[in-house]
Order: C-alpha cells, then sequence, then structure tokens
C-alpha cells in the first residue's frame, strides 16, 4: 500500500497539468505516492498529458477518465481508487513546492492521525508574486476530543489544499462531495469531522 494517494481532478488544464504532475516527482516517490489524474470530461489535451505521465511513471500516476461531473465528482473518484493510507487534493492548476511534499510524507510515515495540516503559499497567476506562507494549525498534534475548530481564530486559513485526510475516515463514512457544483472545497474538509 502506498503511502498517500494523491487526486488530480482536471478539466481542460492542458497546459498547467506537466508543472502540477511535475511537481509530485522527487527520488522515492515510487515507494510513497499514487498520483490519480482525473480527467473530468476536457476537451482538450489534458487526457493526453496525464496519460503520457502514466506511461513514463507507472509506478506512481494512475488515470480515470470519466464524463464531467464537476470538481467534486472528480474528488469522489479519487477516493473510490484510492489505495494510500492518507488522502490529499491536488488541483489541477496547483503544484506542490515539491520538498514540502517530501516532509509532508515523512510526517505521514511517522503517524497515525486521522488529520494532517499544512502551510500552503497562494501565488497570483500574473505576477507570480507569492503570499506568505499560510498555515491552518502550527506546531500542534490535537489530541483525542480536541477539534480543528475548536477556539478558531479569524487568522486559522483551512484550505482544501492544507488538509490530509487518512483515507479510511472518508471511505468508512461514505464521504461524498457534491456534484455539478463550484466551491467544495468546505465540503471536502468539514465533511469528515
Amino acid at each position: 500500500m502506498k503511502l498517500l494517494s494523491v487526486v488530480v481532478p482536471s478539466y481542460n488544464m492542458e497546459k498547467l497539468l506537466p508543472t502540477c504532475l511535475g511537481s509530485c516527482l522527487y527520488p522515492g516517490a515510487e515507494s510513497d505516492l499514487e498520483v490519480i489524474v482525473v480527467n473530468d470530461g476536457s476537451k482538450d489535451g489534458t487526457l493526453a498529458v496525464a496519460k503520457d505521465y502514466q506511461n513514463r511513471y507507472p509506478e506512481i500516476f494512475r488515470v480515470i477518465d470519466k464524463g464531467n461531473g464537476g470538481h467534486g465528482s472528480g474528488i469522489n473518484a479519487g477516493i473510490e481508487n484510492a489505495t494510500g493510507k492518507y488522502f490529499k487534493v491536488l488541483d489541477a492548476d496547483d503544484w506542490f513546492d515539491t520538498e514540502s511534499l517530501e516532509k509532508l510524507v515523512a510526517v505521514l510515515r511517522s503517524t497515525d492521525a486521522e488529520l494532517v495540516t499544512n502551510s500552503f503559499v497562494c501565488v497570483n497567476a500574473q505576477s507570480m508574486k507569492k503570499s506568505k506562507p499560510r498555515s491552518p494549525v502550527v506546531g500542534k498534534a490535537l489530541g483525542e476530543g480536541e477539534h480543528l475548530f475548536d477556539n478558531a481564530a479569524p487568522e486559522l486559513l483551512v484550505r482544501m489544499h492544507s488538509v490530509t485526510w487518512r483515507t479510511d475516515i472518508l471511505k468508512n463514512n461514505g464521504i461524498r462531495i457534491d456534484e455539478h457544483r463550484f466551491y467544495v472545497d468546505m465540503e471536502y474538509i468539514t465533511l469528515p469531522v
């Protein structure tokens, strides 16, 4: 079993997908990661790009080709097909800082937590200017009975990209994200809670 399943819901992302998928490659990734690229009925070359990565790195990348169902349906297909201990969403127009991904994998190796959070950086698409790192929870492991949203301050930023769930939590609780809807991020974050 892989340690981390990363689902990449993709619709018409031919130009951006290589950067996204390339950010998942590091020495040893083949033993840690499965990256599930879900082509959501794209009308451009997204499927061809995804299949190229699958052909070049079959031990890491898998492609699911399905009709258009929206962002949530791509996440759902990822949950259904994930085999890793942990599950993370990476949108096709986003990418990992590869070194940070390796650090996340190291943390996942050393824990059995149901939920692991990480910081993230926003990048302006036009200027490529980066924000300061944003962290949902800094340096605190939550014990039994503690909740991520207890005493949440306004600066507490919990975003889909900062959340990694243990896959069995999603599967055993029948978590399904609304399909044909925009902005399903909060569902992914809060439904398992």
